[in-house]
């Protein structure tokens, strides 16, 4: 199975303990309703994204790409041995403490609303699988337990997600089209740049950008102020104060953003 898998690979014998408590957990979680899936696990709004791989395939580097790209909205549920759980038929996805040699994990849960089989490529490419298509690559990524009552309620289970979470198998490099290919077709929203950053964070990305001389444009700057119309206390005119903010930023340093109201200094 995938634990004993683990378990000759020569770790430490601190790191096998910690396996040999996994191995009791995942063998009772079948009695409810689950089971334990090698993968890593983020969150993107309010549902969670699985890619699962054999290690060493990229799975950690591709959600690495989603932070980077798709910046605070994207969230860490587990990096390597999440639970997977049918909970009033709905396929839930679970953080445990066994979160690969990254430490990545939270104590949170979400509905599961996909998972992504990732491979190498030199080119992105993404395709739903069907069912008999899913089954030999999620097979290997399952505890399935010592007894046959264990496999064959995990098998069960298994049918249940397979009906219920669509399945991917993503061809990529570690461009950010990678990300846009995984991101359009799992969560069936439309890529934006710089979609999930904070509005600070987006123009300070874009002011990198624009520093960068390129084919004889030259380098420019980008100042921004920035007034809220759900704001307690609401002025008389809501251009006048985000223009407040904007001299602000343009008085200290410029190449920036403000948010009215601001400290006059």
């Amino acid at each position: 199975t995938m634990l004993e898998d683990e378990g000759q690979s020569g770790f430490a014998p601190e790191y096998l303990e910690t396996l040999a408590l996994l191995r009791k957990v995942a063998e009772v979680l079948p009695e409810k309703d689950g089971f334990l899936m090698h993968g890593a696990v983020i969150q993107w709004k309010d549902k969670a994204y699985m890619f699962t791989a054999p290690s060493g395939t990229g799975k950690t580097t591709h959600i690495r790409l989603w932070r980077k790209y798709l910046g605070q909205g994207v969230s860490i549920i587990n990096g390597d041995k999440p639970f997977i759980r049918i909970v009033d038929d709905c396929v839930r996805i679970y953080g445990t403490p066994w979160a690969g040699k990254e430490g990545w994990q939270n104590n949170k849960n979400a509905p599961l609303g996909g998972i992504c089989i990732i491979e190498r490529g030199t080119e992105c490419g993404i395709r739903k699988l069907d069912s008999k298509e899913a089954i030999p690559y999620l097979l290997g990524q399952i505890h399935f337990g010592d007894s046959s009552a264990q496999a064959g309620k995990t098998l069960e289970l298994l049918d249940v997600l397979i009906k219920k979470v669509p399945v991917y198998i993503l061809n990529c490099d570690i461009s950010e089209h990678a990300v846009r290919t995984s991101y359009e077709a799992m969560t069936g929203e439309k890529y934006r740049e710089y979609v999930g950053l904070t509005s600070i964070e987006k123009i300070t990305e874009i002011n990198r950008k624009l520093s960068i001389e390129e084919e004889g444009v030259p380098a420019v700057s980008l100042s921004v102020g920035v007034a809220f119309t759900d704001r307690k206390n609401l002025g008389k005119s809501q251009f006048t104060d985000a223009d407040k903010a904007l001299y602000y930023t343009k008085g200290h340093g410029k190449c920036g953003c403000s948010f009215y109201p601001v400290e006059e200094k």
